[in-house]
């Protein structure tokens, strides 16, 4: 029986060396257990700040962490810049509450669902139309450069001007470096990555493992028996022993990647058993364990790029018919001013009401006191020309200004009204289109009055006197406090202003498209209402698409040239 030993040694060292190997791969690949993904590093829900700053998909198209963000500031069409507001209300001082650290994102009410109260992923947000350029604003901005914030990511809009609404995709985190405002709309970041639990990825791999495992075989011993002969006839039985042994354990986890960036990991370990009896019955195992990893990075999830819209201008159309339309702008120091001053706009009507005396026509703009010898000033039109109304502060000295160009042929045409008191003695000039229409000295009183403004219909009668109500468009409202060149005029008439030049104390663009007010692009904030209320009625003039102030502008002809007008970016 002695002759069985050797084949059993064999054949429990074999099956000792199998589970033993099997023992060592379940050890080492305890850390990466087969099925379980591996996430990147996320932001703490509770520590998610949110910010009403609107960022499109288009803008994150190949951007890694550490990359500079050229615009995070990213609105659906030219009204609306790319502001949110979590309640719907559009005022500057909440724009610039949410942009203080650390935000009022507790505020938000999800316009489809009112009891929502928590944006997430798939939520839907408002936006602020408007360009949010105060100096609230930018002091916000710059307080936000100290601190990493998080914002929404959009990937579908809805709806125009105050009814715009945001599909949330995403949240990114991002920490602002520089602002460009309101000129460029623009507010550049460094990306640090996707927060607040949103569901897609950073660049960090997520792993899942999937482990395959070949069963080692068992080595298997092959006895030939064989029946010698001899001569004593005394016949010898012979064990021949045939042992072939080779074992192969191929491991292989496959790495099956969850989203992009994608991580290839190959892990590869191979023993070799090959168990040789020889005479001497010996045993050589030989182990040759390989363990490759190969992470390999190809990103093929980059957000599909999303049309930049053109560029849409908007325009007031002032069209009454049971009352007038108007809008109103509240008492404010800055529109205070009285002695040298510029009113500049642009109109298109084709309006030819007008009789005696001057006021008996269809008011533009009035900061108008009722009644002769009041510090105040008016700007009509009468019989399809502009008129500018000079208070004189005494009885009867009313001074209009009478245009001679009439601007009533159904196109548009800029009107400038200039002022000057301190270096020309009350001189006071009219120009269309760049052209001087009229001028002439008037008494150079200091017409400053604390009375609120009013476009549209005359301030001390309105909402009445529908006779009075301007019929019309209105586009693009600017005003100084300081007397204008001719040659400035010119240069900046069919150019959009950025709302910090020196003596501009009020701009208007009409831009929003939509909602009840009319946004003051300059920091002093002083915003108009449609109509006498906050909210849609007959008294409200209609926002309407004025593309002409894009493409067609009418072209200046003034004495000495000045080329043709710029399109407005």
């Amino acid at each position: 029986m002695s002759v069985w030993k050797p084949q059993k040694n064999i054949l429990c060292l074999a099956v000792i060396s199998v589970l033993l190997l099997s023992a060592w791969l379940s050890a080492s690949a305890s850390a990466l257990q087969p099925g379980m993904p591996f996430s990147p590093t996320r932001s703490d829900l509770d520590d998610c700040h949110l910010y009403p700053i609107a960022v499109s998909t288009s803008s994150l198209e190949g951007i890694q962490i550490g990359d500079i963000i050229p615009d995070i500031l990213n609105g659906s069409e030219h009204g609306n810049r790319g502001w949110l507001t979590w309640s719907g209300k559009m005022g500057e001082p909440t724009l610039i509450d949410s942009l203080t650290p650390p935000g009022n994102s507790e505020t938000y009410i999800n316009p489809k669902d009112p009891d929502d109260h928590v944006l997430s992923v798939g939520d839907w947000v408002r936006g602020r139309p408007g360009a949010g350029n105060s100096r609230g604003v930018r002091r916000a901005l710059d307080r936000l450069k100290t601190v990493d914030i998080d914002l929404p990511v959009w990937d579908e809009a809805s709806g125009h001007g105050g009814k715009i609404r945001y599909h949330v995709r995403d949240f990114i985190r991002v920490r602002i470096v520089d602002y460009h405002l309101p000129h460029e709309n623009r507010i550049s970041a460094i990306f640090l990555g996707y927060s607040c639990g949103s569901g897609t990825p950073t660049p960090t791999p997520t792993l899942t493992l999937t482990q395959t495992f070949s069963p080692t075989p068992i080595p298997t011993l092959t006895f030939t028996p064989s029946v010698t002969f001899t001569s004593t006839n005394s016949p010898t039985t012979t064990f021949t022993a045939t042992h072939t042994s080779t074992s192969t354990v191929t491991p292989t986890f496959t790495v099956t990647p969850t989203f992009s960036p994608t991580a290839t990991l190959t892990r590869t370990l191979t023993a070799t058993f090959t168990p040789t009896r020889t005479s001497t019955q010996t045993f050589t195992p030989t182990a040759t364990p390989t363990r490759t990893f190969t992470p390999t990075f190809t990103p093929t999830n980059s957000p599909t790029p999303t049309a930049t819209p053109l560029p849409t201008n908007f325009a007031l159309r002032f069209n009454p018919s049971a009352a007038p339309q108007f809008v109103l702008f509240p008492s404010a120091s800055n529109l205070n001013f009285g002695l040298d001053m510029t009113i500049e706009f642009w109109i298109r009507t084709t309006s030819t009401y007008g009789g005696l005396p001057w006021y008996d026509a269809q008011w533009i703009l009035d900061k108008d006191i009722e009644g002769e010898g009041r510090t105040d000033w008016a700007v009509v039109l009468r019989s399809g020309r502009i008129v500018f109304s000079n208070g004189g502060g005494v009885c009867c000295t009313d001074r209009p200004l009478y245009g001679v160009q009439p601007v009533n042929d159904g196109n548009w045409h800029h009107v400038a009204i200039v002022r000057n008191v301190s270096g020309g003695n009350g001189l006071t000039q009219l120009y269309i289109d760049g052209n001087l229409d009229t001028s002439s000295t008037l008494p150079p009183a200091n017409l400053s009055n604390t009375l609120g403004l009013v476009i549209g219909v005359e301030y001390s009668t309105a909402p009445t006197g529908l006779s009075h109500a301007l019929r019309g468009d209105l586009d693009d409202l600017r005003l100084w406090n300081v007397a204008r060149t001719q040659s400035q005029i010119r240069a900046d008439m069919v150019k959009l202003a950025i709302g910090n030049e020196p003596g501009l104390v009020g701009y208007w663009r009409f831009n929003e498209g939509n909602g009840q007010i009319a946004f003051d692009q300059t920091s002093y904030g002083v915003n108009g209402q449609l109509g006498s209320t906050l909210d849609p009625e007959s008294a409200d003039p209609a926002w309407i698409l004025a593309p002409e102030l894009y493409n067609g502008l009418p072209t200046p002809t003034p004495t000495s040239a000045v080329g043709p007008p710029v399109p407005l970016p």
